[in-house]
């Protein structure tokens, strides 16, 4: 799913559960974007390909290339214990609460629109839901995220 999206759907679950959420609006966009952190070095290889062999990609190869174990149950499963242990330390900010829900959060949202490689690291399969192809894919996230952004207009103004 394109960032953008994982910040309207992000803010409007935080919105749902801390009554306060728009005050925390940038720490809100921050962690949603720190979970696709890992795409960046799959960005540069990319941009070093030449056009002809970024088109030959297959969803597999791509998906290698962009997106790392972090994203993945195990990934965000330690993400979660380090939050536990901070929370259990005393620091009970609510951007803790915020990441403990942004981060499965993404991992879902991800599981139900991409091609995600759930049981990393121990099997390799790539898993699909929905949206095989990458033109149902490009029309998903196009609709997906034009209701997101305009339920996100309605909850914070």
């Amino acid at each position: 799913m394109n960032q953008l999206a994982h910040i309207f759907i992000s803010y409007l679950v935080v919105d749902l559960i801390i009554p306060d959420a728009q005050q925390y609006l940038l720490p809100i966009i921050l962690i949603s974007l720190f979970m696709d952190i890992d795409h960046i070095p799959g960005y540069f290889k990319m941009f070093k390909m030449s056009k002809k062999k970024r088109k030959s990609l297959n969803m597999d190869q791509l998906n290698k290339l962009v997106r790392s174990g972090i994203q993945e149950p195990l990934g965000v499963l330690v993400m979660l214990i380090i939050l536990g242990v901070l929370y259990l330390l005393g620091i009970r900010d609510p951007v803790v609460l915020i990441a403990a829900i942004i981060i499965p959060l993404h991992w879902l949202v991800d599981f139900l629109t991409v091609h995600t490689r759930p049981l990393l690291p121990f099997n390799n399969k790539l898993v699909v839901l929905f949206f095989d192809s990458m033109k149902q894919r490009i029309v998903s996230e196009t609709a997906i995220t034009t209701v997101t952004g305009i339920l996100f207009l309605i909850a914070y103004f």
